[in-house]
């Protein structure tokens, strides 16, 4: 991706010489992508001869922190379970965000309490929030939820038929 500016010199001096481009003194390529914030930029151009002189304009550029989204895929049929299944960082953990070079990683909450791969939930309707937290040059993004069923165990009775007894016994 190229940043959205760029200086230029009218054509009639292309042949002329040369612009570059400098942050802090340092020389920038002006298709590297700035991390967030207020940068101050200075475009030159270099005359190649001695009938032009060295000009420089300033450009203050603000990049934006950009906002990152969660994509959470989860089969359906891995949303109902029944207890005693530990949640899988393949089916039920399995949220990814975008863009990839976002920085983090996505936390999944319910409530106040976090989720892991390997937590077994109690029988009920749980809903889980996946999270990914603002960080340098991304802003927090958008939590996304799912909504789990956990079945309970089909309780199961046996017993034998008793040994006839006495009355009063």
């Amino acid at each position: 991706e190229e940043n959205a500016f760029y200086a230029s010199v009218p054509d009639e001096f292309n042949d002329y010489g040369s612009l570059s481009y400098f942050e802090n003194d340092e020389a920038i390529d002006i298709r590297s992508i700035l991390p967030a914030g207020t940068h101050t930029i200075t475009a030159k151009f270099e005359p190649s001869n001695d009938n032009y002189d060295t000009n420089t304009a300033v450009a203050t550029v603000k990049v934006n922190k950009l906002q990152p989204v969660i994509i959470w895929e989860t089969a359906d049929e891995d949303l109902t379970f029944t207890y005693g299944a530990e949640l899988s960082a393949d089916k039920h953990l399995n949220a990814t965000f975008s863009p990839a070079d976002a920085i983090g990683e996505i936390d999944y909450t319910e409530g106040e309490d976090t989720i892991a791969a390997g937590d077994i939930l109690n029988a009920g309707t749980h809903v889980l929030f996946a999270t990914l937290a603002e960080s340098d040059n991304f802003l927090a993004a958008v939590p996304v939820t799912k909504t789990i069923t956990v079945n309970q165990i089909e309780s199961e009775i046996t017993w034998e038929t008793p040994a006839p007894i006495a009355y009063g016994t």
